[in-house]
C-alpha cells in the first residue's frame, strides 16, 4: 500500500522524449522558531481586531514560505495585497451573512440561494485560481491563469452534477478534471503547464483509498464490537460510549489519519508530479510512511501544546514536501528564463482591485 503513487503516475502516462536532464531541487529554509514569531504576532493581532488583521497576517505567511521556497539559486515571491484580500474576505463574509439571514427566514429560499451559489462556482474557482497564480513569481516572472469560464463550469457544475447521478463512481474523473483545468490554465510568464496524467491514474488511486478505509473502518467497528461487549448499538450508552473514546482515538484515529496520508501522497505525486513547463517537468516524491509520520506527530504535538506547535508542524511539511519536490531540466533552466523574461511586462505587475480578489477558495 505504500507504493509511490507518482510511480504508478509515471506508468500510467507517456513520458516526454529523453534527453540531456539536469535535476533541481527545490529547497524549503524555513524554521519553525523563526516563524512561531510571525504565527504569534499575527494571531494576536487577528484576535484583537476581530479578524480585520487576517488579511495582513495571510501576507506575511505567504510572503514568509515563499520567500523560504529555493529554487536552482532563486526564492518565489508572493504579490498579494492586503487590501486585496481583506475585500475578498469581506466578499465572501458578505455572501454568507445573505445566505444564513435568508435562510433562517425562509428555509426553501435558502436552498434556492444556495442552487444559486452552486451555479457561482466556476467564476469563483476562476478568480480564485488567477489570485493565486498573478500573485506568484519566481525571477521576477510572474505565473498567469487563463480564465477559462466554459471550462470551469464543464468541470465545476457539469463534472460536480455527474458525481451526484453516478452515486460517487464518477469522482475520480471529477477530481483529474479539477487538477487538469487548475494546471492546464496556468502559464509561468508565456509558457503553458500541462498535466500529462490521464484519469486511469486517479481511477487506481481512489480505488484503493477507498479499500484502506473500508479496511480502517472494519477495524474500527471490531474495536467498538470488543470494547462494548454489545455491538454497535451499545453505543447509545453514555458510559460505554466513554470507555470506548479512548482505543478509538489511540487506533482508529491513526488508520483515517494513514488513509488520509495515503491519498494525499498519491494526489500530489499523479499531479503535481506529472507537470510540464515547456520541456521541463515536475518531479514530486512523497512516500506514505513519512508522511504518515508528520501527520501522527504534528497531531499529538500539536494537542499537548495546546496549539503552540502549530508554526512548527506547517514548517516541517513544508520542509519535507518540498525534499521530495524537483524540476528535471531540460537544458539550459537560464535560457528557458531568458527567453521568458519579456512576457512579465504582458502578464502586468498591477492588477485590477475590482477583479483580483483572493476569495479564500
Amino acid at each position: 500500500m505504500g507504493a509511490s503513487a507518482a510511480d504508478v503516475g509515471t506508468a500510467a502516462a507517456e513520458s516526454p522524449p529523453e534527453s540531456r536532464t539536469t535535476i533541481e531541487q527545490f529547497r524549503f529554509t524555513g524554521s519553525g522558531g523563526e516563524y512561531f514569531r510571525i504565527w504569534i504576532v499575527n494571531l494576536l493581532l487577528s484576535v484583537i481586531t476581530l479578524g480585520i488583521y487576517s488579511a495582513w497576517a495571510k501576507v506575511r505567511r505567504m510572503r514568509y514560505f515563499y520567500g523560504n521556497t529555493h529554487l536552482a539559486g532563486d526564492v518565489f515571491e508572493y504579490h498579494g495585497r492586503p487590501r486585496q484580500i481583506l475585500k475578498g474576505r469581506l466578499i465572501a463574509f458578505g455572501l454568507f451573512l445573505v445566505y444564513f439571514i435568508v435562510s433562517s427566514l425562509s428555509q426553501p429560499a435558502g436552498f434556492a440561494m444556495a442552487i444559486v451559489f452552486f451555479f457561482f462556482v466556476p467564476w469563483l474557482a476562476v478568480k480564485a485560481l488567477s489570485f493565486r497564480a498573478r500573485m506568484t513569481s519566481y525571477r521576477n516572472i510572474r505565473f498567469n491563469f487563463e480564465q477559462d469560464h466554459g471550462g470551469a463550469a464543464k468541470v465545476f457544475i457539469g463534472f460536480a452534477m455527474l458525481v451526484g447521478v453516478t452515486l460517487g463512481l464518477f469522482f475520480p474523473y471529477f477530481a483529474y478534471a479539477r487538477y487538469r483545468f487548475a494546471i492546464d490554465n496556468t502559464s509561468y510568464g508565456r509558457t503553458r503547464l500541462k498535466l500529462f496524467a490521464g484519469p486511469g491514474v486517479f481511477y487506481w488511486i481512489y480505488f484503493r483509498a477507498v479499500l484502506l478505509y473500508i479496511a480502517a473502518s472494519v477495524i474500527g467497528v471490531y474495536l467498538v464490537r470488543a470494547y462494548s461487549g454489545a455491538g454497535i448499538d451499545s453505543l447509545n450508552d453514555p458510559r460505554k460510549l466513554a470507555s470506548l473514546l479512548p482505543a478509538l482515538l489511540v487506533v482508529f484515529v491513526p488508520l483515517l489519519l494513514f488513509v488520509g496520508a495515503f491519498l494525499n501522497k498519491c494526489l500530489q505525486n499523479a499531479s503535481v508530479g506529472n507537470v510540464l513547463i515547456q520541456r521541463h517537468r515536475l518531479l514530486s516524491r512523497l512516500e506514505t510512511g513519512p508522511l504518515f509520520w508528520l501527520y501522527i506527530s504534528n497531531t499529538v504535538l500539536i494537542v499537548l501544546t495546546l496549539g503552540l506547535f502549530i508554526p512548527w508542524a506547517h514548517v516541517r511539511m513544508a520542509q519535507y514536501r518540498f525534499e521530495r519536490l524537483a524540476l528535471e531540466v531540460d537544458g539550459s533552466l537560464d535560457e528557458f528564463i531568458a527567453g521568458e523574461t519579456p512576457a512579465a511586462g504582458a502578464a502586468g505587475d498591477e492588477i485590477s482591485d475590482m477583479f483580483d480578489v483572493d476569495l479564500g477558495l
